[in-house]
């Protein structure tokens, strides 16, 4: 008796689809967090030219972390996860002001939660360090 032949999962449409999000990902690089929030957090605070840029940065961090940290039901967050998620989404769903030092705060309050939220996953191993 001879084997069936082997049908593929995905055809045509489906299959440009999956290619065109592979295309379009992003990886998760933990250094470049450190890296946005140190620039957002550190000794210095960012020029008024960069803060639009490190919040979309910070605003995509946290998007992928959340989703990372919900994306699996065999490993549901942790409350500790769940408490932090509802603070980026609630930051996130935020305008970002557009006097200075008010959008240095709110660019600050993102950052923490972002760190918090990393923080977090470390220590449960939904992602891993660089290192």
């Amino acid at each position: 008796m001879p084997a069936e032949r082997a049908q593929p999962p995905l055809e045509g449409d489906a299959l440009r689809a999956v290619v065109a999000k592979l295309r379009a990902w992003d990886p998760l690089v933990v250094d470049a967090i450190f890296d946005d929030l140190d620039r957002v957090l550190g000794d210095q605070t960012p020029p008024a030219d960069q803060i639009d840029e490190l919040s979309e940065c910070l605003r995509g961090t946290l998007m992928q972390l959340v989703n990372i940290a919900v994306a699996d039901p065999k490993f549901p967050p942790t409350e500790g996860m769940l408490r932090e998620i509802a603070r980026a989404c609630g930051l996130r769903s935020e305008e970002l002001p557009g006097d200075y030092w008010p959008a240095v705060g709110h660019l600050r309050r993102l950052a923490t939660v972002t760190s918090d939220l990393l923080e977090l996953m470390l220590i449960a191993q939904y992602i891993k360090d660089s290192e």
